[in-house]
C-alpha cells in the first residue's frame, strides 16, 4: 500500500481510505526502498563516464572517452569521425547516477538506497511554494506559454567545454564565476485560449507541451518536480488533457517524462491523448543502432509511442497550430528543431511578438556572444554554430523572445546583434 500510495501524485485524495491518507508521511520513506532505475545514458556501468583526466586507454576515445564502437550508426551510415554519437548533458554532468542493475532494469524500476533518495521522492511531492517558483507564465492573444522546471543539472566546464580555456572564461565571471555550469531542465507549456470546436460547438482549448524532460523513469538526473504537478499548478491540466508533445531531439533529459509506471509497474505513456512529434532525421538517427537505441533509452521512452500510433514524424518546417511552428535547427543532434511561438498579432503582421523555445541549440548564456564555442554534446559542432549564429539573428530581427529549457530559469531572454557574428543578451520576464 506504501508503495502504491507512494506513485501517487501530490494532491487532495478524498478518494483514498482514510488509513492511507493518513500514512502519506510514510509514502515517501517508502519509496526510498523502490528499485528505480537511473542510470548514465552514454555507455555501460558507471553512467558512461571515465574520471579520470587522461580518459580511457585505447583508440578511438574522444574528448571524454565516448569511443567510436563498431556497429555504431556513425560507422554503418559513413560519418566522419566528429559525427559519431557524442555524449549528451544527460551523462557529463558532475553528481554521478547509481550503478546499473540489469535485473531491476528490466523490471523497470529504480534503484536508489542511499539517503538522498529520500529527499528526492519527497521534493516531487514538494509544497506549493517549490511549484510556484518553477512555474512562469507569458500571457499571449492566441495562446499562453507556461515555463516549466523539473530540475537541475551542474557541468564542469571542462567536460562541457573542453577545447576553452580559463582564460576565455574569464570574461563571462559575471554569468558564470566558478568553473561549474549550472544548468535549468524543463520544458514548456503552449495553452491555445481556443481551439478546435468540440461536439456542441463550443471552443476548446489546445494544449501543446514542448520537450517533457527529466522523468522518473530511469532518469538521466532525479527530478526536483513532478511534471504532473506542475502541469495541474500552473493551468489546471492532467496528463491525458495535453494534445500534442514536441520533440526539440530524443536526448534523455527531453524525453523523460514520456513514461511512467503504473500501479502495476508497467511502463506506460503520461500524456495518452498526445501526438508526439519530432522531426524523421532525428528518429532515423536514433533507432538504426544499438547504441542509438541504449543511449535513448528507446524500448521504454520512445518505441510505444510509434507502436502505440502516438509518433508524428516530420520532415522540416511543420505547422502544428496556427500560432506554432516546427523549424529545423540542426547541428545538436542530426534532426534537432525549435519551435516558433506567436504570442501577439497576427503571423504576417509587422507587430507580430514571437517566441523560439531553443531545446539545445544554446546550451549555456556565453554562447551568445560565442556561437562558435560548441559543447562537446553537438554531433557536429560546425553544423551548431551555423544554426546558433542564424537563430541569433533571426531573434534580433524579428525582436523576438529566446526561451531556453538550460537557460538560468525562467531561461527567456531578448537578443541584439553587435556585428556580424556575435550577440549580446538581456534578461526578459514577458512581453513589451
Amino acid at each position: 500500500e506504501l508503495l502504491a500510495l507512494a506513485a501517487i501524485p501530490h494532491s487532495p485524495l478524498p478518494h483514498l481510505p482514510s488509513r492511507l491518507r493518513k500514512r502519506r508521511p510514510l509514502a515517501a520513506a517508502a519509496a526510498a526502498t523502490v528499485a528505480v532505475v537511473a542510470v548514465g545514458c552514454c555507455s555501460g556501468g558507471g553512467g558512461g563516464r571515465d574520471e579520470s583526466p587522461a580518459g580511457p586507454r585505447g583508440a578511438g576515445s574522444g574528448v571524454l572517452g565516448w569511443s567510436h564502437r563498431p556497429g555504431s550508426f556513425a560507422e554503418a551510415s559513413g560519418l566522419s569521425a566528429y559525427r559519431r554519437i557524442p555524449p549528451c548533458l544527460c551523462c557529463a554532468s558532475s553528481s554521478s547516477p547509481p550503478p546499473r542493475d540489469s535485473s531491476s532494469r528490466r523490471a523497470g524500476r529504480l534503484i536508489r538506497k542511499d539517503a538522498r533518495s529520500v529527499g528526492h521522492v519527497s521534493f516531487l511531492r514538494g509544497g506549493e511554494g517549490d511549484l510556484d517558483s518553477a512555474i512562469h507564465r507569458i500571457e499571449g492573444d492566441a495562446l499562453d506559454v507556461f515555463l516549466l522546471k523539473d530540475g537541475d543539472i551542474e557541468v564542469p566546464l571542462s567536460r562541457m567545454f573542453p577545447t576553452v580555456g580559463a582564460a576565455e572564461w574569464a570574461e563571462y565571471a559575471e554569468i558564470q564565476p566558478d568553473s561549474t555550469a549550472r544548468l535549468s531542465s524543463g520544458c514548456a507549456l503552449l495553452r491555445s485560449k481556443a481551439g478546435p470546436g468540440s461536439t456542441d460547438g463550443s471552443p476548446v482549448p489546445t494544449n501543446i507541451l514542448l520537450d517533457t524532460g527529466l522523468g522518473v523513469v530511469d532518469p538521466p538526473h532525479w527530478p526536483v518536480h513532478d511534471l504532473r504537478h506542475l502541469l495541474l499548478r500552473a493551468a489546471g491540466l492532467e496528463p491525458a488533457d495535453i494534445d500534442a508533445v514536441v520533440h526539440t531531439h530524443l536526448h534523455r533529459d527531453h524525453t523523460g517524462w514520456n513514461v511512467i509506471q503504473d500501479l502495476n509497474g508497467e511502463v506506460v505513456p503520461l500524456f495518452p491523448n498526445a501526438k508526439h512529434y519530432v522531426q524523421a532525421k532525428e528518429w532515423d538517427f536514433w533507432s538504426q543502432s544499438v547504441e542509438g537505441r541504449e543511449r535513448t533509452r528507446f524500448e521504454t521512452h520512445l518505441e510505444p509511442l510509434e507502436r502505440l500510433g502516438m509518433l508524428s514524424k516530420v520532415t522540416g518546417p511543420h505547422q502544428i497550430h496556427p500560432s506554432v511552428q516546427l523549424l529545423p535547427c540542426e547541428g545538436h543532434t542530426p534532426g534537432h528543431q525549435m519551435v516558433r511561438i506567436v504570442l501577439k498579432g497576427a503571423d504576417d503582421s509587422k507587430k507580430t511578438k514571437s517566441a523560439i523555445w531553443i531545446g539545445d541549440a544554446i546550451h549555456h548564456v556565453a554562447q551568445v556572444s560565442r556561437p562558435d564555442w560548441s559543447p562537446v554534446f553537438d554531433w557536429d559542432p560546425l553544423e551548431a554554430s551555423k544554426s546558433r549564429k542564424k537563430l541569433m539573428g533571426a531573434l534580433s530581427e524579428d525582436d523576438a523572445l529566446l526561451l531556453s529549457p538550460h537557460f538560468p530559469f525562467p531561461g527567456i531572454r531578448k537578443i541584439a546583434r553587435v556585428n556580424e557574428n556575435k550577440f549580446t543578451s538581456s534578461k526578459q520576464v514577458d512581453l513589451q
